[in-house]
């Protein structure tokens, strides 16, 4: 079955790189007794996908992980399982099973919201610019007045 878990990290957890962050979710469902589904091959990983992992140092209300499970769940079961096991700072928001024949939702997210906090006697100065740019992957820009 397939299932996308929503969850918020805070506090001190937003240090954590994703490679510990997949760690972190992999010893948690090994923890939890959730079984996942592994791929096929010579080296087998449970089948989870983090869609747009955010960067080191930020916080999060909505990060999307999908899973596949060996098991079919409730939604609300696996919120209050998971949900038992991860560490402070790790809130398990919601999960919701998906059809087996949905593809990835890491490619069907087309935009994401971001609240930047600035402490600053320039921030006047600073917003006074015309253009305000932020690039991604250094091939687009993006001007942020518009």
């Amino acid at each position: 079955m397939k299932y996308l878990i929503k969850f918020s990290k805070e506090g001190y957890i937003k240090y954590i790189s994703h490679l510990d962050m997949i760690r972190l979710f992999k010893r948690a469902f090994k923890k939890s007794g959730l079984h996942l589904e592994h791929s096929q091959g010579f080296n087998p990983h449970p089948k989870m996908t983090f869609a747009q992992p955010l960067s080191l140092g930020y916080i999060s209300e909505g990060e999307l992980l999908e899973i596949d499970t060996k098991a079919d769940f409730e939604p609300s079961e696996i919120v209050k399982i998971l949900g038992d096991v991860m560490p402070e700072g790790i809130t398990i928001v919601n999960c919701k099973r998906l059809n087996e024949r949905t593809k990835g939702v890491a490619g069907k997210i087309t935009e994401a919201k971001y609240e930047i906090s600035i402490s600053n006697e320039n921030i006047d100065e600073f917003l006074k610019q015309d253009q305000i740019i932020a690039y991604k992957n250094r091939r687009r820009k993006k001007n942020l007045r518009k």
